[in-house]
Parts: structure tokens; C-alpha cells; sequence
């Protein structure tokens, strides 16, 4: 299983939204974490059908060094895709 960076902003006038990096335009928005969350998992698995059907699962991820380590991405949550 795959597992991805996810960076959670808080919306100043209220809830929270989240970025995939590795992702491009991987986003979801929500009133609270707990429901953020849930949202994400289903916006990483959207994103990776696209790219599956598109013939580009396999671009490199942004948020990886050239050896494939994780560049430390802050603030982040880890969700698994």
C-alpha cells in the first residue's frame, strides 16, 4: 500500500482543506479533520483511477529526493492511498 503526504491547512473563515503533493491537483475540503480525513482517502484513490486509466500512475512523486527517501513535508499528515 502506497502512502501518501498529505499537508491539512485550516480555512481562515472556517473548516480545513488538504494537498497532495505527489498528487497534482489532489485537494479536498472539510468542516473538520475527522471528516477531512475520510475525503482525502477518497480524492487520493479518484486521482489514481485518472491516472490509471490515463496511462500515468507511474509519474515520479514530487515529494520524494532522487534516492526515493520523503522530503519532510511540515505540516503533514500521512494517509495511505
Amino acid at each position: 500500500m502506497t502512502k501518501y503526504s498529505v499537508v491539512i491547512h485550516e480555512d481562515p473563515e472556517g473548516g480545513f482543506w488538504a494537498e497532495v503533493p505527489a498528487l497534482p491537483g489532489c485537494y479536498s475540503q472539510c468542516e473538520s479533520v475527522a471528516e477531512l480525513t475520510d475525503d482525502v482517502r477518497e480524492a487520493i484513490a479518484g486521482v489514481l483511477e485518472v491516472m490509471q486509466e490515463q496511462g500515468t500512475e507511474n509519474c515520479p512523486r514530487m515529494n520524494t529526493d532522487k534516492n526515493g527517501q520523503e522530503k519532510a513535508l511540515s505540516p503533514a499528515a500521512r494517509f495511505a492511498g
